[in-house]
């Protein structure tokens, strides 16, 4: 069986780094599109509820 050469393993480290540097962005991009739906659906909640409910929890 033939062995990889020094290039074909650092383009396969390459390859590898750079995949997993996108999924790393994909899951942050996520991340933050989910942090600013719960914002949004939070603030909304408040204006809709008013700050009563609000006042009730402390």
């Amino acid at each position: 069986m033939n062995q990889p050469t020094e290039g074909t393993k650092k383009l396969a480290l390459d390859l590898r780094a750079s995949f997993k540097d996108r999924c790393d962005s994909a899951a942050k991009r996520r991340s933050l599109s989910q942090i600013a739906w719960w914002t949004e659906a939070g603030e909304e909640k408040l204006r809709r509820d008013g700050p009563a409910k609000e006042q009730n929890r402390e």
